[in-house]
């Protein structure tokens, strides 16, 4: 058993306390155990509220990072997808892309192949061909030139886009080639039965 002294007034060795004292003492010592014990308890409390409503914020603001990341990458997929079908015109083809060009266009995958204003027809095209290889000589007599997948204007290119490769064929191969590609290609058709017609248009 624990025998609790207090000091006498004259310095002299402390003389056991009386039960009164006891008391007094453990009062005092239940009331400051007490007080650090709710001292504590208010310290964790708030730490606890503290590190809560940070961790709340935080996940808060992650949360609008990850939704605006998010925003950021439909808005360049959606850029993407409208840059995969645009369609230039013909200048901007040969120039480069012009922003705000009038004459280029914003297709779909359904109207990516359909012929364009800006671009002359089929005939037209044969003629500016023709003129730009006769006066240096160029092209056997009987052939024309098939430029292959590169200058198609229909896009997707399907497999019989591939199947030849460029170069000059003799009209009546050349009609046949034509016929498998996709897209009206009757001008150009009509144009090289009518060569073909012409004798000695097949000579070699």
């Amino acid at each position: 058993m624990t025998t609790i002294h207090t000091l006498a007034d004259n310095g002299e060795e402390p003389a056991p306390a009386t039960a009164r004292e006891a008391l007094l003492v453990a009062d005092e010592i239940g009331a400051s155990h007490r007080f650090w014990l709710q001292f504590a308890r208010a310290g964790v409390a708030a730490t606890v509220a503290r590190e809560y409503e940070r961790g709340h914020q935080d996940g808060y603001a992650q949360a609008i990072g990850e939704v605006k990341a998010l925003e950021h990458e439909l808005v360049a997929d959606a850029r993407l997808e409208l840059r995969r079908w645009h369609l230039c015109c013909p200048r901007c083809r040969t120039a480069g892309h012009r922003d705000g060009c009038p004459d280029c266009e914003n297709r779909s995958q359904k109207t990516f192949a359909d012929a364009m204003a800006a671009e002359p027809p089929a005939a037209g095209i044969l003629a500016l061909a023709r003129a730009s290889w006769e006066p240096l000589g160029l092209g056997p007599a009987g052939q024309v030139h098939l430029g292959g997948a590169a200058v198609h204007s229909h896009r997707p290119c399907t497999r019989a886009c591939y199947a030849y490769r460029p170069g000059w064929y003799q009209i009546a191969d050349a009609i046949r080639i034509i016929k498998t590609l996709p897209g009206n290609h009757d001008e150009i058709l009509a144009e090289l039965q009518a060569r073909a017609a012409v004798p000695g248009s097949e000579a070699a």
